[in-house]
C-alpha cells in the first residue's frame, strides 16, 4: 500500500501545474514577446536619431578628390589630380543645433511615454484575457451540469415513448434541449482554448499546461465613487495629455530653431597634387563664418509650419480635456451598474442556495431532475458573480489608466476614488 501512495506521490510532482498571474505574464513577455519588443524599437530609433543630430556638430572628417584639364597656369595643358583630407568643427551657431538636439531629447521623452502607456494597455489586455479564459471556464463548467441533467430527461423520455408512456412530440423537445446545452457546452470550451490560445501567443511562451490565477480584487462594492479625485488626477497625469503637453514643447522648440544665424568653424585641411608646378602638398588651418542672407523664405515657412502644428495641439488638449470630463461623468453611472450587477448577482446566489436546500430536503428518484438541475443553478449563480468581478476589474483598470497610473493597482488593497458613501436623509 505504501508503496502505491508512494508512485502516486512522485507522479503528483512530476505533473505538477505551473500558476500565472498577471504579474509573472507581464514579466515573460517583457523578455519574450515580439509585440512588446517591437513597441520598444520606437525609444532606440529616436536615442539613434539624436546621436546623429549631435554628431553634427563635429569633429567631421571627408577624403576630397579633384581631377582637373585645362591651362591653370597659361603655359601649357596639364592635367592636375588633387586629394586632400577635410576637417571642421562647429564651435558656435548661435543655439540653432542646441535646439535640433533639445527637440530630439523631447522625442526621446515622448516616445518613452508612449512606450509607458502601450505597456499599460498591454496589461489590460493581459488581465482581459485571463478573465475571459476563467470565465470560460466557469461557463463550461455550468452547461456541462445542464448538459448531463438535459441528457437524462432525454435517455428516461426515449424509453418511456418506446414503452408508449410520452409522445414522440415531448421527447423530441427534451432531445432539443440536450443538443442545445451541449452545443453551449461546444462554445464555451471553444471559447476556453481561443483565449487560451491568445494568452500563449501574447506573452511568448510555447506551452498550455499552466494555470492562470487572478488576484483577489480588495473594494468597497458599497462605496461612492469619486469623480472630483479622478478628474483632479486624470488632467495631471493622463498619459494623452502628457504626450500633448511634451509635443507643445517639442514644436515650440524647432520653431525657435528656425532662424537665420551665422555658423562658426574650425577648418583644418591638406592634401596632395599632381600638377607639375608649385608645390605637390598643401596645408591649411583657420575659421570658417558662414552668414546665410536670403533662402527664399524657407525659414519663416518653417517657423509658420511648426507654430501651426504647435496650435493643433493645443486644439487637440482641449477636445481631450473635455473628453476626460465627459468620460468622468460616465464612469459614475458605470460603478453604480456594477454595484447593481453585484446586487443581482448577490440575490441569485441567495436563491440559488436556497432552492438547492429545498430540492436537497424533497429528494426523491422522481425529482432527481430537480436537484440536478438545482446544483446547474448553483453554479450558474456563481458565473454570474464572477461576471460582474470582471466588469470591476475593468472599470478599475479604466480608472487607473484615465488617470496615467500603473493598472495593476487593481490588484492592491485601497483604492483612493473609492469613499464611504454619504448617507442623507
Amino acid at each position: 500500500m505504501m508503496f502505491f501512495l508512494l508512485i502516486f506521490f512522485i507522479g503528483g510532482l512530476a505533473f505538477s501545474v505551473e500558476y500565472i498571474d498577471p504579474f509573472k505574464a507581464f514579466e515573460i513577455a517583457l523578455s519574450r514577446s515580439d509585440y512588446l519588443r517591437s513597441l520598444k524599437r520606437g525609444v532606440d530609433s529616436r536615442i539613434f536619431e539624436k546621436k546623429s543630430v549631435e554628431s553634427l556638430r563635429g569633429p567631421n572628417l571627408s577624403v576630397v578628390t579633384r581631377a582637373y584639364y585645362g591651362f591653370p597656369y597659361g603655359e601649357r595643358e596639364v592635367f592636375d589630380l588633387y586629394s586632400y583630407i577635410r576637417g571642421e568643427y562647429m564651435i558656435w551657431d548661435w543655439g540653432i543645433l542646441s535646439k535640433e538636439i533639445e527637440s530630439a531629447d523631447i522625442k526621446i521623452r515622448i516616445e518613452k511615454l508612449i512606450l509607458k502607456k502601450a505597456y499599460e494597455n498591454f496589461k489590460i489586455r493581459l488581465v482581459d484575457l485571463f478573465w475571459k479564459i476563467k470565465l470560460a471556464e466557469k461557463r463550461a463548467e455550468v452547461k456541462r451540469e445542464e448538459m448531463a441533467v438535459a441528457y437524462v430527461r432525454w435517455d428516461k423520455a426515449r424509453n418511456e415513448r418506446e414503452e408508449g408512456l410520452l409522445s414522440r412530440e415531448e421527447e423530441a423537445r427534451l432531445e432539443t434541449i440536450y443538443r442545445e446545452k451541449r452545443m453551449e457546452l461546444l462554445k464555451a470550451q471553444y471559447d476556453y482554448n481561443r483565449y487560451l490560445n491568445k494568452l500563449v501567443y501574447f506573452i511568448g511562451i510555447d506551452k498550455k499546461d499552466f494555470e492562470i490565477l487572478i488576484p483577489e480584487i480588495k473594494v468597497d462594492i458599497n462605496g461612492e465613487f469619486k469623480s472630483d479625485y479622478v478628474k483632479r488626477e486624470a488632467l495631471i497625469g493622463n498619459y494623452d495629455m502628457k504626450i500633448g503637453r511634451m509635443l507643445m514643447e517639442y514644436y515650440e522648440s524647432k520653431r525657435d530653431g528656425q532662424r537665420y544665424a551665422p555658423y562658426l568653424f574650425i577648418d583644418l585641411g591638406g592634401g596632395y597634387s599632381t600638377r607639375p608646378f608649385g608645390s605637390r602638398y598643401k596645408w591649411y588651418g583657420g575659421i570658417r563664418l558662414e552668414l546665410p542672407m536670403y533662402d527664399g523664405g524657407f525659414i519663416s515657412a518653417r517657423r509658420n509650419f511648426y507654430e501651426t502644428k504647435r496650435m493643433k495641439v493645443v486644439d487637440k488638449l482641449n477636445f481631450l480635456r473635455k473628453k476626460i470630463e465627459g468620460e468622468i461623468e460616465s464612469l459614475y453611472y458605470r460603478w453604480e451598474l456594477i454595484r447593481g450587477c453585484f446586487e443581482y448577482a448577490e440575490s441569485i446566489e441567495r436563491h440559488s442556495e436556497e432552492n438547492l436546500d429545498l430540492k436537497r430536503s424533497e429528494y426523491e428518484l422522481e425529482l432527481a431532475f430537480d436537484l440536478g438541475y438545482a446544483m446547474s443553478y448553483r453554479s450558474y449563480a456563481e458565473l454570474k458573480r464572477m461576471e460582474c468581478e470582471h466588469k470591476l476589474t475593468l472599470f478599475l483598470i479604466d480608472v487607473y489608466l484615465l488617470m496615467g497610473k500603473d493598472v495593476f493597482n487593481v490588484f492592491k488593497e485601497g483604492h483612493a476614488f473609492i469613499g464611504e458613501r454619504e448617507v442623507t436623509f
